[in-house]
C-alpha cells in the first residue's frame, strides 16, 4: 500500500485488524501483534498467517509497529531472493524442507519458542555455496543432519542471543525477544537435535534409525520404504558403495487438525533427462474410448512425500493443495531442471513454482491423455490472460478450467502419479509463472514449442503422434 500522509505508524495494524473483524469468516481469528495481523485457521495444527501491514515511500518499503514511534525499512523483496538462491545450494531444496521440520519441532513438539523469519535465517545461514554438490547436502537427511550441526556451533559460540539481521537489509533486525532462559532451550534444543540427527544419520540398523530420528522430529516418523537415512547409510540403508540414496520427507497426516508426519522416501534425482512433450490445444482435451484409471494409494502417499503440500479429500477423490518447487528451464536439453543448477544459463531461468492445484484423481483415461484432470487454482492464468488480452487458450486452459499439459502417448495403465506431477504438471506451472513474470511473448519465444490451437492442426499432430509410435517413437 501507499502510505497514507494522514495515517501514523500504529494505525496501520489496528485498521487492517478492524478490516478482518467486519467478515464473519476471521472475526474470531484474528489476532493483533505489533507488526501483523495473525489469522489463526486452525489451533489444533497450529495453522496460522500473518498478515504483516507494508507501505511504499520514495521506493522503498516500510512496516508499521503499533508501538513504533516511525516506520521501519525493510527489504521482504531481497530476503526471499537470498533464500532461494540459498535453497539452490542444497540439493531436491533441502533447506526449505528442514525449515519446516524445525518449525514441526517447535510447533508440535513444544520443543522451544523462536519466530519463523529469525529460525528460517539462523537455518539458511548455515548453508554456504561451496557446499553445492558436496555430500552435506547430497540429501534431505544429510542437509537437515549440517545445519543442525552448524547451528549448534554458532549458538553454543555466545552465551547471549544473537542479532539476528536481514541479509537483504542490514539495518533490519529480527528479534526473537528471547529471555535468558529461552534462549538456553533454544540453545540447548538445537543441540540435542544435531547430536542425535548426527546419530540417525550415521546408524546403519532400519528399527534403530527410525527411532533415533524420531527423536528429531517425532512421534509420527515412519520408514515408506526401509530405507530413511542420508549418503551415508541410515535406517538399514545398505553400505555407501552400494546405496541409492534415501531421504527424509514431511508428509500432512490424513484429518482435520492432525500434525505432520515424516516419512523416510526415495530420494529423487535431479530431474533433467525426460524432454518436454509439446502442448497440445485449445480442443486436445477430448478423450477417447475411456478407461476410469485409480492411482494406487502408493503413488498417491508417493506423491504426497515429494510435495508435502498436497492433501488427499476422499469425498471427490481428488489432491488438492499446494506445489512448492523451485525449477528452471535447459535449453540444451529441452528439459525442465531441479537444482543444484549446472550452469549460469540455467540458474537465469530459474523460477519458483507456488501455485494451489486440484487433481482429480478418478477420471477418463484414454491412449492419447492417460492422466488426470489438474487445475490451477491460483488465478495464476486469469492474470497473465487479462494483462495480456488474449484467450485462457493462450495459457494452454481448457474451456471447463483444466490445465492442457501435453499431446503425448503413454499406454493406458502405465501411469504414475508422481512422475505425472514431475514431468508434467511442474513444467505447466512453471510455463504459467514464467509468463506471468516475463510476459506471454517471452515464455513463448524462450521456452519449449508449442502446438497450435486450430482444432484441424491439432488432429494432424494426433496422426503425427500415432505414426510415430508405430516406429518405435513415445512422443512427439
Amino acid at each position: 500500500m501507499v502510505k497514507d500522509e494522514s495515517d501514523d505508524c500504529g494505525s496501520y495494524v489496528p485498521k487492517l485488524a478492524e478490516t478482518l473483524s467486519e467478515s464473519d469468516r476471521y472475526r474470531d481469528k484474528i489476532e493483533i501483534k505489533n507488526r501483523c495481523v495473525t489469522v489463526k485457521y486452525d489451533e489444533a495444527s497450529k495453522l496460522e498467517v500473518d498478515l504483516v501491514p507494508c507501505i511504499e515511500r520514495g521506493g522503498k518499503f516500510y512496516v508499521c509497529p503499533r508501538d513504533g514511534a516511525d516506520f521501519e525499512e525493510t527489504d521482504g523483496t531481497g530476503y526471499r531472493e537470498w533464500f532461494i538462491d540459498k535453497n539452490s545450494v542444497t540439493k531436491r531444496s533441502s533447506l526449505r524442507l528442514v525449515v519446516r521440520l524445525l518449525k514441526h519441532a517447535r510447533d508440535h513438539l513444544d520443543s522451544f519458542e523462536c519466530p519463523s523469519i529469525a529460525l528460517t535465517t539462523l537455518a539458511a545461514e548455515t548453508i554456504e555455496s561451496g557446499d553445492s554438490g558436496s555430500e552435506c547436502v547430497s540429501t534431505q537427511a544429510d542437509a537437515l543432519a549440517t545445519i543442525l550441526s552448524r547451528m549448534s556451533e554458532k549458538l553454543d559460540n555466545t552465551s547471549y542471543p544473537p542479532t539476528i539481521k536481514n541479509p537483504a537489509l542490514s539495518s533490519e533486525t529480527f528479534d526473537p525477544k528471547w529471555s535468558k532462559r529461552g534462549y538456553n532451550r533454544f540453545r540447548s534444543t538445537i543441540r540435542r537435535m544435531a547430536k542425535d540427527a548426527a546419530d540417525a544419520l550415521q546408524e546403519t540398523d532400519k528399527e534403530k534409525s527410525i527411532a533415533k530420528w524420531r527423536k528429531v522430529c517425532g512421534e509420527n516418523f515412519t520408514a515408506a520404504d526401509g530405507n530413511g537415512g542420508g549418503s551415508h547409510g541410515g535406517s538399514g540403508a545398505p553400505s555407501p558403495s552400494s546405496h541409492s540414496g534415501s531421504d527424509i520427507r514431511l508428509a500432512p497426516s490424513a484429518g482435520a487438525g492432525a500434525s505432520p508426519s515424516i516419512v523416510a522416501m526415495p530420494a529423487r534425482p535431479r530431474r533433467e533427462a525426460t524432454p518436454r512433450p509439446p502442448y497440445a490445444g485449445e480442443q486436445g482435451g477430448q478423450c477417447l474410448a475411456p478407461t476410469i484409471v485409480k492411482p494406487s494409494p502408493q503413488d498417491v502417499s508417493a506423491a504426497r512425500g515429494f510435495y508435502p503440500d498436497l492433501a488427499y479429500c476422499e469425498s471427490d477423490h481428488s489432491l488438492r493443495g499446494r506445489i512448492y518447487e523451485e525449477v528452471a528451464y535447459n535449453a540444451e536439453l529441452n528439459a525442465v531442471a531441479t537444482p543444484p543448477w549446472r550452469s549460469d544459463r540455467e540458474r537465469s531461468m530459474a523460477l519458483l513454482v507456488d501455485a494451489e492445484i486440484k487433481v482429480c484423481l478418478r477420471y477418463a483415461s484414454s491412449l492419447l491423455f492417460p492422466w488426470p484432470p489438474v487445475y490451477e487454482m491460483s488465478g495464476i492464468a486469469e492474470r497473465v490472460a487479462a494483462r495480456e488480452n488474449v484467450p485462457l487458450a493462450d495459457l494452454h486452459v481448457f474451456p471447463n478450467g483444466a490445465m492442457c499439459l501435453s499431446l503425448e502417448l503413454r499406454p493406458v495403465g502405465q501411469f504414475r502419479l508422481l512422475e505425472f506431477l514431475q514431468e508434467l504438471v511442474v513444467p505447466a506451472l512453471y510455463r504459467m509463472a514464467y509468463a506471468e513474470k516475463y510476459g506471454l511473448r517471452a515464455a513463448q519465444s524462450q521456452l519449449w514449442p508449442e502446438l497450435p490451437h486450430d482444432l484441424g492442426e491439432a488432429i494432424d499432430a494426433q496422426a503425427r503422434l500415432l505414426d510415430s509410435a508405430q516406429r518405435g517413437s513415445a512422443c512427439v
